[in-house]
């Protein structure tokens, strides 16, 4: 995604960003997109690969979100026990934890599906099983 935002020219667009704020709507526009990508995405992507048949797509992505977000908070553990953050100046991991639960809870009252490990039974839909 940083690639794409490069020959997109937002690395030239979000150059005055710290020091003077978003200016336009392009700026503010293409900061979203960028963190979403680089929130979202890899649960999307994720998602397609059916590693266990009993899920449909969406709770693959949400086990995906899951995932995405406990390897989130232990890279962002690591990084705060060892003070990097202090030393790199991360600031691309502000928000992740916020917005992939948040997705991740949303997807999950939407399609109302119960997420089994322990289970080797069809997933079945509750709407169905009433």
């Amino acid at each position: 995604m940083t690639i794409i935002g490069v020959v997109l020219g937002w690395d030239v667009l979000w150059n005055n960003i710290d020091e003077e704020g978003v200016t336009n709507f392009y700026q503010w526009f293409s900061l979203i997109i960028y963190r979403l990508n680089i929130y979202l995405l890899p649960g999307f992507i994720l998602s397609f690969y059916p590693f266990d048949k009993r899920y449909k797509y969406i709770t693959r992505l949400i086990i995906w979100l899951n995932w995405t977000l406990c390897i989130y908070l232990f890279v962002s553990a690591f990084i705060r026990v060892f003070a990097i953050n202090k030393v790199f100046n991360f600031s691309i991991f502000t928000n992740i934890d916020v917005v992939v639960l948040l997705v991740g809870y949303i997807f999950t009252f939407i399609t109302k599906e119960k997420v089994s490990f322990d289970s080797t039974e069809a997933i079945v839909n509750p709407k169905e099983a009433n």
